[in-house]
Order: structure tokens, then sequence, then C-alpha cells
């Protein structure tokens, strides 16, 4: 529908709290809540630049966007370690509205480009993870088994 719809433009929220992902323990099994968060914000920003891969040409961008540290309901309880400085910092939290600029920018700006990871309005590198086509492919392929579908968007992999 994207392709067929096009041109049109993914949005991917992710968050600069992000760690290495274990391709060998995708469920993270190994890791705490927090750990798990990272990990889950680091593969979406990889799947992200993947997808701006396969879908080159076709009309389809794809984008990866940390909107900010927004004062969400993510923050209104916090526990463990980082609860005091997490309930600390609300206060100079962005707004949702701030944090919503920052998604209708990546959307619908024309200056924002596929395979790209923008903290804000910001671009900034991808990490070395996203970058590595084996560590996109890796990812792209497990996911795939996991949920049991078979990739409908196969193309050779690049450097992007």
């Amino acid at each position: 529908m994207l392709v067929a719809g096009a041109p049109s433009r993914v949005v991917n929220l992710s968050s600069k709290i992000q760690t290495t992902v274990d391709l060998g323990d995708l469920h993270n099994t190994k890791y705490g809540p927090w750990k798990a968060f990272a990990r889950a914000m680091r593969a979406k920003q990889v799947w992200s630049v993947d997808l701006a891969n396969r879908l080159k040409n076709t009309g389809v961008s794809v984008v990866c966007l940390h909107p900010g540290i927004c004062k969400t309901n993510l923050h209104a309880h916090p526990s463990g370690m980082l609860g005091y400085p997490v309930f600390a910092l609300r206060k100079v939290l962005k707004s949702p509205e701030t944090g919503a600029q920052a998604v209708v920018f990546a959307a619908t700006d024309p200056s924002v480009t596929s395979g790209s990871y923008y903290s804000v309005r910001k671009l900034v590198k991808a990490s070395k993870q996203a970058r590595d086509p084996a560590v996109r492919k890796t990812l792209w392929d497990s996911s795939s088994n996991m949920l049991k579908i078979s990739p409908v968007i196969s193309v050779p992999y690049r450097t992007m």
C-alpha cells in the first residue's frame, strides 16, 4: 500500500537511550527493563535503516526519530534506580506537543532523507549497527522468523 500510494513516508519513533542489539537474544531474556528498552530502541533504528534500503527507488522513504524527552505517561510512575532522577527531571521535560512537532517535521519536511536518524529535528549519524548490512540482514531475518512471516521485500544489501 505504501508503494502504491507513493510518495509516502514511514516514521519510526525511537529514543536516544540505546545500546547494542544482542542478535543472539532478541527476546531480551538476560536483561532488565531499561536495558531491554534501550536494545529495542536500537533495533528500531537498525530496522528503519534496513527498511529504507529495501524500499529504495519505490517512492517510500523511511526515517527513525528521537522526538526529544517528553513528559508522557512513561515518566508518570518512575521506579528503580532511575526513579528519582526521572521524577526530578519531569519539570524540564518537553511537552507532548513539542515532541509531536518533531514527528510532524520527520513526516512532512522535504529535507528529511530516507534511511536517516534524527534527534528532534537534527540529522545525526545512525549507529554502527544500523550502518552494518550484515547486522541489518540478521535482524530482519530473525524478526521475520520470530513472526513466522516471509520477508516480502528482498533487496541486495549495501552500506547506507
